[in-house]
């Protein structure tokens, strides 16, 4: 699916909560595979390349990878608007 379809289908909402589950349901060194899992096979938001090529990218900049990961995939699902959509999901679960 194109990015520019997929980004129509992509509520703000979906990535708010979808971040938020993610965020409120995981701890410890699994947090990567199942943020794969949710990203690529449950919610086809990217393919696993996109992922990986995401992923390195988180990897290289400072803090931790799964917080940039929400602000990048947000990012390239609805711009910064997505990206703090995402990045206050995850956030959020961990504030609560």
């Amino acid at each position: 699916m194109s990015e520019a379809a997929l980004s129509e289908r992509v509520t703000l909402g979906r990535i708010f909560w979808v971040f938020a589950r993610i965020g409120a349901t995981s701890f410890g060194g699994g947090v990567v595979a199942y943020l794969q899992h949710s990203l690529v096979e449950k919610e086809k938001w990217m393919t696993a390349d996109e992922f990986m090529g995401e992923l390195e990218i988180a990897q290289t900049l400072p803090g931790l990878t799964s917080t940039r990961m929400s602000v990048i995939v947000g990012r390239r699902l609805r711009g910064p608007v997505g990206a703090v959509g995402g990045l206050r999901g995850w956030i959020g679960a961990g504030a609560a």
